[in-house]
């Protein structure tokens, strides 16, 4: 998420590249969001809270509807593979996917010790 933020940030420090990497009617108030958005989900994801698995799901959709949408475009009008786009969309998927195992894990163990102290309070009873 952070190299994200970095990128935007280098699209706008860098305008003749960042033309290159976004197309050239990109929005400058586009960058900023996303730069935000990034830096804070970054940071959030740090602490893999249960309930960021939401939001980084609906952004993982969004992810996959531009970058998926402009890698697939990319390789069949110009026959090249757009990296970033690629690398965009498996980060997100990786992302996504350690946070959904990492909320099944945390839910697998609560119901363990739900269940270990619903037998021991039957056994001293």
């Amino acid at each position: 998420m952070f190299a994200a933020a970095l990128y935007h940030a280098a699209a706008i420090a860098f305008p003749a590249w960042g033309v290159q990497a976004y197309s050239a009617t990109y929005p400058l108030w586009r960058h900023i969001v996303f730069i935000v958005n990034n830096t804070v989900m970054g940071a959030i994801l740090l602490h893999r809270p249960m309930w960021l698995l939401w939001p980084y799901s609906l952004l993982t959709v969004q992810i996959y509807y531009s970058h998926g949408g402009t890698f697939l475009q990319r390789l069949h009008d110009a026959g090249r593979v757009g990296w970033i786009d690629l690398l965009s969309v498996a980060g997100a998927t990786l992302g996504v996917t350690m946070l959904h195992l990492e909320a099944r894990r945390r839910t697998r163990a609560r119901t363990r010790s739900v269940s270990i102290a619903a037998a021991t309070s039957r056994q001293s009873v």
